[in-house]
């Protein structure tokens, strides 16, 4: 039968699912490596819940032998404990993100190099090694320093942790919370907590047709912006946060076509949306501000809204926000234009449609906000 989820901050457990050599113990809590002197490999284990958020999953090394190369293995796989195949070693995995030495691994294909500055291999009895995920983001930790950001593309779906007892280590356990809030509870606190920067939305790699996304996920391009005017949206890779601020610079225009940039929010997720040519033309669970108006599932709901969207230029900046209330507000350089629609559902998408004049932009840091909702950080920020 499976495991129920333990509450937020009682903690992670192993799976009774493992590897042939694994043996669990300790209430689920510890897992070694049986004969680990004669087998190197074979005692991969797996969390019974879900990484939640800003919540590390974090274990001790609790025993080492000298007899073979190479150490523990941490990382994350999108694959439940269920329907998990335990491969001899995780390195390489599909459908896994792994920090194996220096290097972090993606799907099989090694994405970073010399990440932390830290061997896996160097750790010592006592030491510790974790994961934790922060939004679209995984970081991994050593001894409960933050070794930053090692994946910005995480699915927005469950992934759980996996720990492989490999060569030199052979018995590990989980570490208990600590007393007090857990880190998910102080962000759920703090309704006007600023996003981390390794944790803000980006673009989803997924998109229109003629969207190229950057590398750091933080600008989008339409391309042959001179050849075509549309098949340019883009979503975030994740829900925004309840009053969280979306907001994007343009980069780019072009002057030919008639109409520009168009935002809104989405209750469609990247992976699930067949893109439209353009968003006002999607017919359900969507919001969208353009030109001076507000469209609900294609229908204008909203006339003379603000300024138009067309009249902005490059180095402008508009916004979206879901407030908790379910409230929609737009900003136009900062200032917010009023109540667009209420009642929204709670899981929604920020999306931007890269049409007309408007060929590229890049997404501003923002934080959240609890009653001032003009409230953020911003970069490279043009006065309006």
């Amino acid at each position: 039968p499976k495991m129920a989820s333990a509450p937020t901050g009682e903690g992670y457990r192993f799976h009774h699912l493992c590897g042939r050599r694994a043996k669990i113990s300790n209430r689920s809590r510890t897992a070694e490596r049986t004969q680990s002197r004669g087998e190197f490999n074979n005692a991969v284990v797996i969390t019974s819940q879900p990484l939640r958020d800003h919540e590390a999953l974090q274990v001790k090394i609790d025993s080492k032998v000298p007899t073979w190369t190479g150490s523990v293995l941490i990382g994350a796989t999108s694959t439940p404990p269920g329907n998990f195949t335990f491969p001899p070693s995780i390195s390489g995995l599909a459908s896994a993100w792994v920090c194996n030495g220096e290097c972090v691994w993606r799907n099989g294909e090694k994405i970073l190099n010399s990440y932390g500055h830290q061997r896996l291999a160097f750790l010592s009895e006592g030491d510790t090694v974790g994961i934790v995920r922060r939004g679209s983001c995984l970081h991994f930790l050593v001894n409960g320093k933050d070794l930053g950001v090692a994946e910005m593309h995480l699915p927005f779906g469950r992934v759980y942790g996996i720990i492989d007892i490999y060569g030199q280590c052979t018995k590990v356990t989980i570490v208990e919370p600590p007393a007090g809030p857990s880190d998910a509870q102080v962000a759920g606190l703090a309704s006007a907590s600023v996003s981390a920067v390794g944790d803000m939305p980006r673009f989803h790699r997924r998109c229109g047709n003629l969207v190229e996304v950057g590398e750091d996920g933080r600008t989008a391009l339409r391309k042959n912006c001179l050849g075509e005017f549309n098949h340019g949206v883009v979503l975030t890779d994740r829900v925004l946060r309840p009053s969280e601020l979306f907001e994007v610079e343009i980069v780019k225009m072009v002057d030919k076509w008639a109409g520009s940039i168009e935002i809104g929010v989405t209750t469609h997720s990247p992976e699930d949306l067949d893109f439209p040519s353009t968003m006002t033309n999607l017919h359900t669970g969507t919001w969208i501000m353009s030109g001076t108006g507000v469209m609900h599932n294609g229908d204008t709901i909203k006339e003379n809204y603000g300024r138009s969207l067309d009249t902005l230029k490059k180095g402008e900046r508009v916004g979206v926000m879901r407030k908790d209330n379910g409230n929609l507000l737009f900003f136009i350089n900062g200032r917010e234009l009023g109540v667009a629609a209420m009642d929204l559902p709670r899981e929604v998408y920020a999306v931007v449609d890269l049409y007309g004049q408007c060929a590229e932009v890049r997404i501003m840091q923002a934080e959240t906000s609890g009653g001032n909702a003009g409230s953020y950080r911003q970069e490279n920020v043009v006065a309006g």
